[in-house]
């Protein structure tokens, strides 16, 4: 038997991606001789049907087994339906996902979890210009939004993006980044992770706030133009620091 975990990274240590159709990509593990292979995600790019194209990929592994943070419609029904059992609600690292599909603790789904299309951002509406500021570091979206180097800062129009600048960051004074940001005509901030409170502080700045973004600084700005961006609400903070830290960025 073969267990597919969506995986952030292809290593063992790397974390489980909770998007099943964008994730990474897939480590697939053997329980009984603890080998191990990682699979590219194609799918995670794609405009449309990433659900579909990922279960696809897995049925070309001859996985029996995926684990994941959660399955879509479509997903769900392509897994399914090519005789594969899916759990749900998977979490930490690919090696912990296995070990608690070993003792049992993780649930096999019984129907899809998410809506279609979680996580999929809209692109701003025809003809009206939004600004965006994403959390840099170095060519990377920072996984830290209060604590990166500088943002980038960028305006979005018709589904193209018109012009970009870096702007350094002020520094981490509590309650000043959405100040600093707003002054800027920022009408929407992208991160890696963000306490509740600097998102709360962003929302009474009128400022819609996307956690869960990786990729490089092009790849977001294009997704973001292009209506494909994936976010994961979920992500309210980093993983370098306690939710006790985040909460007061």
């Amino acid at each position: 038997m073969k267990i597919a975990i969506s995986a952030t990274a292809p290593s063992l240590e790397a974390a489980v991606d909770p998007r099943f159709g964008r994730c990474t990509c897939f480590v697939v593990v053997d329980p009984e001789t603890s080998q191990w292979e990682a699979v590219g995600n194609s799918a995670g790019d794609s405009a449309s049907g990433a659900g579909i194209q990922a279960a696809q990929t897995l049925a070309g592994t001859g996985a029996e087994v995926v684990l994941t943070g959660d399955a879509g419609p479509n997903a769900f029904r392509a897994l399914t339906a090519g005789g594969i059992q899916v759990y749900t609600g998977a979490s930490g690292t690919v090696q912990e996902a296995v070990e608690a599909w070993r003792a049992g603790t993780l649930s096999q789904a019984e129907a899809p979890t998410v809506a279609a299309h979680a996580g999929t951002v809209s692109p701003p509406a025809t003809g009206n210009r939004a600004r965006v500021a994403v959390a840099t570091e170095g060519n990377y979206v920072a996984g830290h939004f209060g604590r990166c180097e500088s943002y980038t800062i960028a305006d979005i129009d018709g589904g193209v993006v018109r012009s970009q600048e870096e702007v350094r960051s002020p520094g981490h004074t509590p309650g000043a980044l959405p100040v600093f940001l707003a002054e800027r005509g920022v009408t929407c901030v992208i991160a890696g992770g963000m306490g509740p409170r600097a998102a709360n502080l962003f929302a009474a700045q009128g400022i819609d706030v996307l956690t869960g973004v990786q990729g490089t600084i092009d790849q977001v700005l294009s997704a973001c133009a292009g209506g494909t961006l994936v976010s994961d609400p979920s992500a309210s903070c980093c993983s370098q620091h306690s939710a006790g830290e985040c909460t007061s960025h």
